[in-house]
């Protein structure tokens, strides 16, 4: 995968970064596994099955353990706490659309 930031100054593209999502518990769940800063959390389907699918987790740095998203464990919001919405855009790829905010966003571009 790799990462496109956005912020009130530019766009800054990152490089390939190791990434991957898994069946957990009967329900994917994606994972950054390299470079600083990393997300990990669910990735929730469409209630009808068809459209987009959503991102709900937590961000943490370096070897910091995963975070989960706190509204799923019924606690108060946390600045880790990172959201977006997820689409297929060709075989074995996905972009995801986080965070995004009046001052910044960031893109992931995955393929397998």
């Amino acid at each position: 995968m790799r990462s496109l930031q956005g912020a009130r100054y530019g766009v800054f593209p990152y490089p390939w970064f190791k990434a991957r999502i898994a069946q957990r518990d009967g329900r994917l769940f994606f994972e950054k596994l390299t470079g600083s800063q990393r997300r990990s959390g669910w990735l929730l389907p469409p209630e009808n099955g068809n459209g987009d699918w959503y991102f709900v987790g937590g961000a943490s740095v370096n070897d910091d353990p995963q975070v989960p998203y706190s509204k799923a464990a019924g606690a108060a919001a946390r600045d880790s706490d990172t959201v977006g919405t997820a689409w297929g855009i060709g075989e074995d790829r996905v972009l995801m659309l986080l965070d995004v905010s009046d001052e910044s966003y960031e893109v992931y571009q995955l393929k397998r």
